[in-house]
Parts: C-alpha cells; sequence; structure tokens
C-alpha cells in the first residue's frame, strides 16, 4: 500500500487556475485603513486579519483587504492565509487560483500551503490534483504532516477512491508521521463513501482496540459517526444501536448526526419501531441534541417501508408544532409513505398543498416521481398520467424515473388501455432522449406477459442486451412466462436455456413458468427434463412446480409416472397428503382434478398397504406442509379427530344426508366448489367416480360436511383382498404393467 501511494504522489500537480491572470492588487485601501484604524499596518497584522476572517468564512472580505495590499506587498504568509479562507468559505476554485498566484510571484509554498491546497482540491472532488499536490511537498524537499496526509485522504475519499486513502494511512502506520484520530476518520469516511462499509467497520474496530500505550488514536465522536454511516450504507441497524451505545458508554456526548444517522439505519433495516424510538428520546432527552429536520426526515422515511401513513402525517404535524421548517424531503418522504399505503388522496393532497406552506414549497423532481407512484390501481392510471403531465407544466423535465413509474402505474391496470398508454410512454420517453433502464423494459415485459405477446417480449429482452442492460431475474422470469401464456412452450424453454448467457441464474419461479407453458400444451415430455434440469442447478422445487409436474404426467395419460411422482414427494416432505391432526384423512382441497386422482389412489393405496388400523397412524408424516394448506378449508377442515365434523368414533353407519365416519374409515376432504370458478364441486364429482367405479370401492359423502367423502374402511379390507394384497408382498399399484387399476382411470379426470 505504501509503495502504491509512494508511485502516486511522485506525480506533479497540473497548474489548476489553467495559465489564469494573477489577482490584481488594487480597490481595497479603503478597507486596510478601516481594519487597522489608519496606521500603517505590517505584514503580521495583514496575516491576522486574513486568518480571523478566514476563520469566520468571511472569503469575500479576506479577498477585498488582500487587494487593498500595496505597502506592504504581499508574501507567502498572506497568500496562504487568503486561500484558507477561501477554502473555509467552501471556494475551493478560488483558493486554488490564490495558490497558483502565489507560486506565480516566486513564493515557495510552506507544508501549510500545500495541506490547504490540498483541501480545496478534495472539496472540488479533484482528488488527482489533490495527490499532486502531496507529492510536491517531497519535491520541495519539504516534509509533508499529518495534516496534509489527512487532507489527502479526504480528497480521496470525496472521489470515491478508497483504496488510495487506505494506502496513504498504511503509510503513516508505517513510516510516519504518526496518524491522529483525523487519518482514521477520513479513512473510515472514505471506505463508507466507496461502499466498502465492511472495510470501514473493521477499521474502527482497529481504533476501539486502543490503549493508553498505543499509537492508536482512541476514537472520538467524528469517528463513531462515520462508522455509523458505514453500518447505515451496510443496512446493519443493530450494529448502529451498538455503536450509539457505545458512544454513551464511553462518555462521549451523541451529536444529531449521531442520532439521525442511526435513524436512517433502522429505516433502511425497516426497523420502523427502533427510528421512531430513538426520536422520541432525542425529544425527551435532557441535555442531548434536539432532533432536527434531518431527524423527521429519516423517521418519516421510516414509516414508508412499514406503511405506517398515519404516523408519517403525525410526524409532519410535529415537526410544524416544533417550529422547524419542514422541506422537501420532508414532504417527500410523506408522500411516498402515503403512497406505500395506498392511500393516493392524501399523497396527491400533500403534493398540491406544497405551494400554500409556510414558507411555500415548490415540489422536484421526486415529488412529482412519489405522487405518481401512489397512484397503483386498477382506475388510477389515468390520475398517474395527470400527474405526469402536470410535471411538465410546472415547467420541470420528466426523468426517467418518472416514465418508468407512470408506465408501472398505467400496466398494473387490468384495463387495456392502460397497457397500451403505458407502451406509449415508452416511446414518448425515447424521444425525450431518456436512456431506458433494466426497470423501463421490466414494465414493458410485464405489459407483453399480461397479453401473452410472447414474441414482442422476446424482442424487448433481445433490445436490452442490445442497450448494453443487463437483463435481471425479473426480466427473465417474465419473459417466460409471456411465453407460457402465449402458448409458445419452445420459447419458455429456449429462454430458460439461455439463462446462463443472459447472465441470470434461474429460480423456481422460472423452471415454474417453463413447466407451466409445457403443461398449457400437454407437452409432458419436458416435465421430467425440467426437473432434472432443477436438480442439476441446484434449484429448490416447490408445490407448484410439483403441481404442474403432475399435471403433465396426467397429460401423457402417464399414471405410473405421476404416481411415483407424487409418492417421492410424500417421501422427500415436499408436502403432507395427510391432515395434521387425522392420520386417516386425506387433504385434496385446492388441487387440480387431475392431481385430486392421483392423490386419492395414493390414499387408498397406502391405507390399504399399511392396514385400515395399522402402523399407518404413526409411519405417514413427512414433514410437509398439507396439499392445499394456502387455501381456505371448507367444512370445518381445522377440527380435531372425534370432533363433530369428522363423526363418531366406530364403524360407519348410515344417517340421512351422508354416512357417519368410523375411526379407521378414510376420509378425503374434496371441498364443496365454494371456490370453484363455476361453483361446482368439481374434485369430488371426478373423486367420487373414481372411487365408485374405477376402484369399486364404497364411497359417500361425510353427514353434516358435504365437503368431505367417506370410504368405509371395510371397503378397504375388501379391495386390498381383491387385489390379492398380503403384507408380504404387495403389489406396485403405480408399476408399468399392473392390472390393479384400469388403464383408462386417468383420461378423462381431466374433463
Amino acid at each position: 500500500s505504501s509503495d502504491l501511494a509512494q508511485a502516486i504522489l511522485g506525480r506533479a500537480a497540473p497548474s489548476a487556475a489553467g495559465g489564469a491572470e494573477p489577482l490584481g492588487l488594487m480597490a481595497g485601501s479603503a478597507a486596510a485603513a478601516a481594519a487597522f484604524g489608519g496606521a500603517a499596518p505590517s505584514l503580521r497584522n495583514y496575516t491576522a486579519s486574513l486568518s480571523s476572517l478566514g476563520s469566520r468564512k468571511a472569503w469575500r472580505q479576506a479577498l477585498v483587504l488582500f487587494r487593498g495590499m500595496r505597502h506592504p506587498a504581499p508574501d507567502a504568509f498572506c497568500y496562504t492565509a487568503l486561500s484558507s479562507a477561501c477554502e473555509k468559505g467552501s471556494q475551493w476554485a478560488m483558493a486554488l487560483s490564490v495558490f497558483d498566484e502565489m507560486v506565480a510571484r516566486g513564493f515557495a509554498p510552506s507544508v501549510v500551503s500545500f495541506s490547504t491546497a490540498i483541501s480545496s482540491a478534495g472539496k472540488g472532488a479533484q482528488w488527482q490534483l489533490a495527490l499532486g499536490f502531496l507529492g510536491q511537498i517531497a519535491d520541495a524537499s519539504l516534509k509533508a504532516d499529518t495534516v496534509s496526509v489527512n487532507a489527502a485522504i479526504s480528497a480521496c475519499g470525496s472521489g470515491r477512491e478508497w483504496a488510495l486513502s487506505v494506502a496513504l494511512l498504511s503509510m503513516l502506520l508505517s513510516e510516519g508521521p504518526t496518524p491522529s484520530v483525523v487519518s482514521f476518520a477520513a479513512t473510515i469516511s472514505a471506505c463508507e463513501k466507496g461502499f466498502e462499509w465492511a472495510l470501514a467497520l473493521v477499521l474502527f474496530a482497529e481504533m476501539q482496540r486502543h490503549r493508553p500505550d498505543s499509537f492508536l488514536p482512541a476514537p472520538n465522536v467524528v469517528c463513531f459517526n462515520a462508522a455509523l454511516a458505514a453500518c447505515e450504507r451496510g443496512e446493519l441497524w443493530q450494529g448502529a444501536l451498538g455503536l450509539l451505545r457505545d458512544v454513551r458508554d464511553l462518555g462521549l456526548s451523541p451529536s444529531a448526526i449521531s442520532y439521525n444517522t442511526t435513524i436512517t439505519a433502522c429505516a433502511k433495516g425497516q426497523r420502523w419501531d427502533r427510528a421512531l424510538e430513538l426520536l422520541r428520546f432525542m425529544a425527551g432527552a435532557a441535555g442531548g441534541p434536539a432532533p432536527t429536520i434531518v431527524s423527521y426526515n429519516a423517521s418519516i422515511s421510516a414509516c414508508e417501508a412499514a406503511r405506517l401513513w398515519q404516523s408519517a402525517l403525525a410526524l409532519l404535524r410535529e415537526v410544524e408544532g416544533r417550529a422547524l421548517h419542514a422541506d422537501v424531503i420532508t414532504l417527500n418522504a410523506a408522500i411516498s409513505a402515503c403512497a406505500a399505503a395506498g392511500e393516493w388522496q392524501r399523497s396527491l393532497s400533500l403534493l398540491h398543498g406544497m405551494p400554500r406552506r409556510r414558507p411555500p414549497l415548490e415540489p422536484d423532481i421526486v415529488t412529482f416521481n412519489a405522487a405518481i407512484g401512489a397512484c397503483r390501481g386498477d382506475a388510477l392510471w389515468p390520475r398517474a398520467l395527470w400527474t405526469l403531465r402536470e410535471l411538465s407544466r410546472r415547467g420541470l423535465q420528466a426523468d426517467i424515473i418518472s416514465y418508468n413509474t407512470a408506465m408501472s402505474a398505467c400496466a398494473s391496470s387490468t384495463d387495456p388501455s392502460g397497457s397500451i398508454v403505458a407502451l406509449e410512454l415508452l416511446h414518448e420517453a425515447r424521444a425525450s432522449s431518456l436512456q431506458a433502464t433494466v426497470i423501463t423494459f421490466n414494465t414493458v415485459l410485464s405489459v407483453c406477459e399480461r397479453s401473452g405477446l410472447w414474441e414482442e417480449a422476446v424482442g424487448h429482452l433481445s433490445e436490452m442486451r442490445l442497450s448494453q442492460l443487463k437483463p435481471n431475474l425479473i426480466s427473465l422470469n417474465t419473459s417466460i412466462s409471456a411465453c407460457e401464456k402465449g402458448h409458445h412452450w419452445r420459447g419458455a424453454l429456449q429462454l430458460l436455456s439461455c439463462a446462463s448467457a443472459l447472465g441470470v441464474r434461474p429460480d423456481t419461479t422460472s423452471f415454474n413458468a417453463s413447466l407451466s407453458a409445457c403443461e398449457r400444451v400437454s407437452c409432458w415430455q419436458a416435465g421430467g427434463e425440467l426437473l432434472s434440469a432443477m436438480q442439476r442447478s441446484l434449484v429448490e422445487p416447490d408445490f407448484v412446480t410439483y403441481k404442474v409436474a403432475l399435471l403433465l404426467e396426467c397429460a401423457g395419460e402417464r399414471v405410473a409416472e405421476g404416481m411415483a411422482l407424487l409418492r417421492s414427494m410424500l417421501t422427500a416432505g415436499a408436502f403432507d397428503l395427510w391432515h395434521p391432526h387425522d392420520a386417516n384423512t386425506a387433504d385434496l382441497h385446492g388441487l387440480p382434478v387431475e392431481v385430486a386422482c392421483l392423490a386419492t389412489f395414493v390414499a387408498v393405496e397406502e391405507m390399504a398397504r399399511q392396514g385400515t388400523a395399522g402402523p399407518h397412524r404413526e409411519g405417514r408424516r413427512s414433514g410437509g406442509a398439507a396439499i392445499g394448506a394456502d387455501l381456505p378449508r371448507i367444512g370445518g377442515g381445522g377440527g380435531s379427530p372425534g370432533s363433530g365434523c369428522h363423526g363418531s368414533v366406530g364403524s360407519t353407519s348410515s344417517s340421512a344426508g351422508g354416512v357417519f365416519a368410523g375411526v379407521d374409515d378414510l376420509v378425503l376432504v374434496t371441498g364443496r366448489g365454494i371456490h370453484s370458478p363455476s361453483g361446482e364441486a368439481a374434485v369430488q364429482v371426478v373423486v367420487l367416480d373414481l372411487l365408485r367405479r374405477e376402484l369399486g370401492l364404497e364411497a359417500e359423502l361425510l353427514a353434516g360436511n358435504a365437503g368431505r367423502i367417506v370410504v368405509p374402511s371395510a371397503s378397504l379390507r375388501r379391495w386390498a383382498s381383491s387385489c390379492r394384497w398380503t403384507a408380504q408382498k404387495p403389489p406396485d399399484f403405480g408399476a408399468p404393467g399392473s392390472r390393479s387399476v384400469h388403464p383408462g382411470a386417468c383420461k378423462d379426470w381431466g374433463r
């Protein structure tokens, strides 16, 4: 690191002024006379006065005083004092011009002069120039001190050149001069600005190992604030809270910056409760820093993530009650909080009320973008479009975020007109010479996906690559889904196979959409290949994956393969066929008709294999979620064994409108068709037909619960016996060539 720093520092600095004319020594004699009471001033008087003005950031007065110097003429000290005054007044270009003029007049800069020039270059984000000045110190046979190196570290941090900042700190540690607390604070800040927040926290941890006999300085509040900023950057809200406690434990007084940074870290970590606790602590703590407008802005932003629009508006009112002036950032955060909660009326009301506030506020582009984002919903896309047009009427230039947000609002509507407008906005953005982003294309892809326009979706995906944009997982999945809805299964598989070339790693959704595309056209051959590809890609299948794969097996009349897949799912714990509270109740509720028939056969098979009162009670649990568990149960499905919904314990007995279930009977939960699009119990009808006609079993509806089917244990025993069922060698009902099931049993299941 030291070698790297030394190599860079050896370069000469270019001229900042670019050969500009010297600052003329003209007007200002009146100011000099007033400053020194008419007496003949000395160079020491001038230098002291310039330094005093610089400490007050009065750079204009310092410049006037300097221009009035005639007798005596300014020397190097005067030039350095004026340069410092300009630097402290944030006039970095003027400060560098003063330095250049000093050199042009033949004065030799001191280390202090170079330090001021380095700091000025840093404030102008001219880190190369700063390192050049640092290198000139050695060229002038001077030795850089800690202040000059610290200024160079800060300059590199301003340019996000964190590696150079670390190199300079390393040089201080190895070669001297001894680093100060500012050296570490500047380096930690440089790492944070360069998104190397982890390294920033490592450096801070080194400082915390300070011992009285160590050369490492003890951290001060500035260092803590830099470390807190690193925690904020890394969204480490727990770490930020811990550091804030450490500040107090060390007897230091946290500043408002300390609290504000921690509140922002909590907001980014979606811990709105902690953010508001800190704000309340600031408001009630005696002797501590009072909350500033930045504190409230960060707290309102925390409410946005949790959709706490009421709390956001309450904080906005509290700002006014504390005599703090809400700024545009405050209103932007409040509008975004209302937008996140779907309170679009309140968002627009805040937007339109900004000019009437005291003091009046002018909405900026962020304000309008947040308001546009609030207009998401089926019938709200015209309001989003109107807000986008209002932006232009206010004299603001819409950016690509404005168009992305408006396009997304239009695309979210089920109204076809919204989709058309979204595509028109894409052309409008291009006509405005705005560069489309990944979000732009993803929004357009969602429009294509909803309409099944797979050719357009593939075209936009190709256009992304031509625009040097890298598609992400959303781009891939939306394009595959467009092919699925457009019945183009080959395109879906081709996109999936090209995922690696796109630089995207497919996930479960990618494979599920591809499986669904194949299922739409009954391309069952691809189902097994996709499942194998998932395993090779280490992608975990979910319930949807297996459900669609089973549908594909049924579409190909591959009953044996479907049975084998279903058994493997139960063994792997992908889901549980059996009700969690009753070992004899199989839950078919929410399954497609075809899959429900396969599951019915597995349930019958398992009951017969293990005996109607045998060890199936303990050994059948697979640990997965119940099939259809994410859907509401029909007819008291969550009841416990022996409750009214399961019937009385004992043998099956008839009752008006159904039968009661005995303790050893098989119960199949099918539902009553309440959530079916047609309102008919399609699963129940087909399952009853399968049990009675195909398997020859007795099957009736459960008394008092028309959403359940009961198969008596006696009927199961007779069925097992007719299938030559023996405990020593049970036949495999799903094996190819087995005649235990009629070969056409699954042909009409999807009817």
